[in-house]
């Protein structure tokens, strides 16, 4: 199947169902009162908190809670652990026949337009496939923890605090995992471009590409100014050293400014030399 078919027709499809199909176990957990609170979050599970120990509340799902929880939720979790480990198998099969292929190509002596060719290539399912490994383990650090809960209860019918505490801490995170996922590639383009740009500079650029602008005029002021600076430092070396060599041992000082007959000459080649120096400058 090609790409093209299955971005049109396929990966639409298996949308529509990943979507339709959890919206209508969200419609029927409602309507039937499947989510109940516990002390960290609202999941399937028997309802109201603490009915399982008091038997003078009623206790709705008490024993057929876990096989919801399992059709509604965890069994998709499992799904997604398989198809994940799955589709990156291929990806990486795919790198590595791509790689065989530049070995044979490079032993058979291959034209240099050819083996570059596919040099690039390679160079773009290897960063394709770190990006889908990157992707898969944002993943599995969001939800195992929500996995280790359902055996923790499943096997010994309690619930762990601590492990509530990271379902809690890393299932929020999974959006900011992705953002910077998403935004590696940027980062890695501008880091090429503005090599002497800082960590902080590149990672602003990613998420607000219109700094650029702000960042290269102050680049601009801060080269303009380092110009600016050191024409004085360059010309009065150069006064100081003609000086000193136009005058003998000594400059071009007050004594010599009170002295125009013997000192016309030495001064009137010290100021062609500094109007020569800044021309050269500028």
């Amino acid at each position: 199947m090609k790409k093209e078919e299955f971005a049109r027709v396929w990966e639409k499809v298996l949308h529509g169902i990943v979507v339709i199909s959890h919206l209508s176990f969200a419609i029927v957990g409602v309507s039937i009162g499947l989510f109940n609170p516990t002390p960290g979050f609202c999941y399937i599970t028997a309802g109201p908190y603490g009915c399982k120990s008091n038997p003078d509340v009623p206790c709705p799902f008490e024993t057929t809670a876990p096989y919801f929880y399992e059709a509604f939720a965890q069994g998709w979790i499992q799904v997604a652990y398989v198809g994940i480990i799955v589709t990156n198998l291929l990806i990486w099969l795919s790198v590595r026949r791509q790689e065989k292929r530049m070995e044979k190509y490079r032993t058979r002596s291959a034209a240099a337009e050819q083996l570059a060719d596919m040099e690039k290539k390679s160079s773009y399912a290897r960063s394709v496939f770190i990006q889908s490994i990157l992707y898969v383990a944002a993943f599995f650090l969001t939800w195992s923890w929500a996995t280790v809960f359902h055996l923790v209860a499943w096997t010994t019918g309690r619930s762990v605090p601590w492990i509530t505490l990271l379902i809690n801490t890393f299932i929020p995170l999974q959006g900011f995992f992705n953002a910077f996922i998403y935004a590696r590639p940027r980062y890695i383009r501008l880091k090429k471009m503005h090599g002497d740009f800082s960590f902080k500079q590149l990672i602003t650029l990613v998420f607000l590409p219109q700094a650029l602008s702000v960042y290269e005029e102050e680049k601009g002021r801060r080269g303009t100014g380092t110009v600016a600076m050191s024409k004085p430092n360059s010309l009065s070396t150069l006064r100081n050293g003609l000086g000193g060599t136009c005058s003998g041992s000594k400059g071009v000082g007050e004594e010599d400014l009170l002295k125009p007959n013997e000192a016309e000459n030495d001064l009137t080649l010290t100021e062609k030399n500094l109007n020569l120096a800044v021309d050269e400058e500028q």
